[in-house]
């Protein structure tokens, strides 16, 4: 259950570096950094905890990754609809 949100945030994160500065790489990265971490306290709940109970970390991690993907998954829609001249770091640098 942590694989997909922990790829999603670390794919998220490069591409909002390679990506030229807006509010809305501002509002992916902050969402990005969010799910990581709940994925590391999660693991480190699953792996380390020393209490029992019911164990509710995957579906905090999965409902918090899911206004990722859907901001992911709709800002290219977005760019495509209102472009904006504005350039990248690959562009930036000739790839």
């Amino acid at each position: 259950m942590f694989v997909f949100p922990t790829l999603l945030a670390i794919v998220t994160l490069v591409g909002a570096v390679l990506d030229w500065p807006s509010i809305a790489s501002v509002v992916v990265t902050a969402l990005a950094v969010i799910t990581l971490v709940m994925v590391a306290l999660s693991v480190d709940t699953l792996v380390f905890g020393e209490g029992g109970g019911v164990f509710f970390g995957h579906l905090f991690v999965g409902l918090g990754a899911i206004p990722l993907a859907a901001l992911v998954l709709v800002r290219p829609l977005v760019e495509r609809l209102l472009p904006a001249d504005r350039p990248n770091l690959l562009n930036r640098f000739g790839s």
